[in-house]
């Protein structure tokens, strides 16, 4: 089953953030699971794709990961921040 997840920063502040995504803040992802949610999310921020630097996305100490139950839909594949920007 599909589940809407919201994924949040635990810290805003650390350099990773910098180098490893383009987007820190709250983002929701539909996914089949809180692991693929992370996938999405790490793939659809990464800055290049040559980028050395794991996603803080898929890091559980990084960023809190847990199925939104009040959000019903997100596209399909996409990625949607906090103040609903798409990002596809």
């Amino acid at each position: 089953m599909i589940r809407v997840y919201r994924l949040d920063p635990n810290d805003h502040q650390d350099p990773r953030w910098r180098d490893a995504s383009l987007v820190c803040e709250a983002v929701f992802a539909a996914a089949m699971s809180a692991w693929d949610a992370r996938k999405l999310v790490a793939l659809k921020t990464a800055p290049d794709v040559s980028a050395r630097t794991q996603s803080p996305w898929l890091d559980d100490g990084m960023t809190r990961c847990t199925w939104d139950r009040a959000k019903r839909y997100v596209p399909k594949g996409a990625v949607e921040t906090g103040t609903g920007r798409v990002i596809a």
